[in-house]
């Protein structure tokens, strides 16, 4: 079993689904709508989001509620993807 963890952001909401990769493909190759009829979880955006990945040691920050640089960590790389 290959599954991977897929965080899709549409509007104001944020999806979260653990998802076979040969369905990612075929979504991805053909109608990524139907991605949400697969979908049973949404959570709101609210004022963003924030992947951490300890494994590769980095934070993939979306947000805008805190400055993300006012953390005390020196460990992890911060990768802003922030508009």
């Amino acid at each position: 079993m290959s599954n991977v963890n897929l965080l899709v952001i549409k509007n104001e909401n944020v999806y979260f689904l653990s998802i076979h990769y040969r369905t990612l493909i075929n979504l991805l190759d053909n109608n990524f709508n139907k991605f949400f009829e697969l979908i049973k979880r949404k959570t709101y955006l609210d004022s963003g989001f924030v992947i951490v990945d300890l494994n590769k040691e980095i934070i993939i920050n979306s947000q805008n509620a805190f400055d993300i640089y006012s953390s005390k960590n020196k460990r992890l790389k911060i990768i802003n993807i922030n508009d």
